[in-house]
């Protein structure tokens, strides 16, 4: 969704706000191997009353503010879009990669990020949908002989996925493999189930248009060959035949897998984690493991909220000093937004229950720092990404109602001290989404009649403080556009603020904001 499409151009306000983030391309300053001169900060817009789309803006290039170009405002008149990605990507330029290219899954080098082909095409705004692509990627062989080219239009595993750096069993190795992930199970064999003995037989499987498989594996059923394909390697999926309990355990944790496959590994084989109990919980902490903590805490009854080191650090700030945080919160967000996990697991990262209105987000340590000033001073842009992201890989809306608003103003200067100019513009622009978050509980039951004494509720309580009565459009489209968002983003949603928002937006519809 470009935030232009037919419902938008029905509204009475322009599609684009002031401090909006977009995309766009000026011939004199855009640069194609710098995603940051053509990515930039809407500061102001010329409404055109006759043509929307010949509308006039003035960006500021995120290049600009981090001074590696010299022209500080773009104007443009075309060639803008909505920018309403995450600000990170999972990949960087020259990582390896397996893209789906229809017919096969092929390996790739990532050569650009945010290829601008479609957007530097003039005519680019007048079209919908918008899209620019996460990466343009080098299709290569194993040789890294480059054949061609690959669009991945997404950053998700069913565009382009992270190619192994290397495999653990070469062909020939004799191994065990999950028989309910196995892909291309043939229906001869029925539906197998636990683990079963094979062989590998092939390694790195790109042929398929299907599915992309670290391995090949032979195994005898019923006196006959078959044959199947593990997708990833790891020991939720496969591992040797002849391999030590603990040293599974210990390396399940580090590859991130599963609750259901820790417990299974420890029950399997009876193993007492109680012995070694502090090694665990360093290397879940160490890899980022949500799923290890959380079986701690239930299993082992390792109490995650009173975990202190000398240092005052408690767990999330130990989880932000490890260079695997990012996957630590994006399990956690997807545990949060949705609605099948949430019922069953209370994420014991919330709240300190031991001291009243404490999350253990804002809790600091002994230099003064929360878990975001560790992020911040290690520069793990997309690790904050992730934790302060409203979509639905992110914990926005989980943050929203722990963290307090002052904050991240606090965050914001630490980040700027720390020249970590592209963290302060994540928390600026979260700080904005908390304002409306705000706003949005303010404005709950305040409805009235009349639209002025609407407005007067609105503008006079805190949260509005900074917008006057004249801001009309401008807090009313923001506000809806933020509720649609929210009941998009937030799959967990209670019906109580489904219907508080429902409610919102219905009665701003009454005085000519839609959505």
């Amino acid at each position: 969704d470009d935030g232009v499409g037919d419902s938008d151009r029905d509204a009475p306000f322009d599609p684009f706000l002031e401090g909006d983030r977009v995309w766009f391309w000026d011939a004199e300053t855009s640069n194609d191997d710098d995603p940051n001169t053509y990515r930039g900060i809407v500061k102001t817009i010329t409404l055109n009353p006759h043509d929307e789309l010949n509308n006039k803006f003035e960006i500021l290039p995120l290049a600009a503010e981090a001074e590696t170009m010299d022209r500080r405002i773009v104007r443009l008149q075309r060639q803008v879009v909505a920018d309403k990605g995450d600000w990170t990507l999972r990949f960087g330029v020259g990582d390896k990669v397996v893209c789906d290219s229809g017919d096969a899954h092929v390996l790739c080098t990532v050569c650009q990020l945010y290829p601008p082909d479609f957007i530097k095409r003039p005519d680019c705004q007048g079209e919908f949908p918008v899209q620019v692509p996460a990466y343009k990627c080098k299709k290569i062989t194993p040789d890294n002989s480059v054949y061609g080219y690959l669009m991945a239009p997404y950053d998700d595993d069913d565009a382009i996925s992270k190619h192994p750096q290397s495999f653990r069993f070469s062909v020939g190795d004799r191994v065990v493999f999950a028989a309910n992930k196995a892909l291309a199970m043939p229906s001869r064999c029925g539906r197998i189930s636990g683990w079963v003995e094979g062989t590998v037989s092939g390694v790195d499987i790109l042929s398929r248009s299907d599915f992309y498989a670290a391995y090949k594996c032979e195994f005898q059923h019923s006196g006959r060959v078959a044959t199947c394909f593990i997708a990833q390697d790891d020991d939720s999926h496969i591992a040797a035949l002849c391999s030590n309990p603990r040293d599974r355990l210990m390396e399940a944790i580090e590859q991130g897998c599963d609750y259901d496959h820790i417990d299974a590994i420890v029950k399997d084989h009876d193993i007492d984690v109680s012995a070694f109990q502090a090694i665990v919980l360093a290397r879940a902490v160490e890899y980022g493991n949500y799923w290890a903590l959380l079986w701690l805490r239930e299993f082992v009854s390792v109490d995650l909220h009173t975990l202190r080191d000398n240092a005052g650090n408690n767990i999330l700030h130990k989880v932000a000093s490890s260079p695997h945080a990012a996957r630590f919160i994006q399990v956690a967000g997807m545990v949060e937004n949705r609605e099948e996990q949430r019922k069953i697991i209370n994420n014991f990262w919330l709240h300190d229950p031991t001291i009243e209105n404490m999350s253990l987000f804002d809790m600091m340590n002994d230099a003064g720092e929360t878990m975001f000033h560790i992020l911040i001073r290690r520069g793990d842009t997309r690790a904050l990404d992730l934790l302060l992201s409203p979509r639905q890989n992110g914990m926005g809306f989980s943050v929203l109602t722990l963290a307090p608003r002052n904050l991240f103003s606090t965050l914001i200067k630490f980040s700027r001290l720390m020249n970590q100019i592209e963290m302060a513009r994540i928390i600026e622009e979260y700080q904005c989404v908390h304002t409306l978050y705000c706003q949005v509980q303010s404005l709950r039951g305040s409805f009235t009649k009349e639209e002025q004494e609407l407005l007067k509720n609105a503008v006079g309580c805190d949260s509005f403080s900074e917008w006057q009565e004249d801001d009309r459009i401008k807090w009313g489209t923001k506000i809806v556009r933020f509720c649609d968002e929210w009941q998009n983003s937030c799959a967990t949603m209670r019906s109580r603020q489904q219907r508080m928002i429902e409610e919102i937006v219905f009665q701003l519809s009454r005085f000519g904001f839609h959505r």
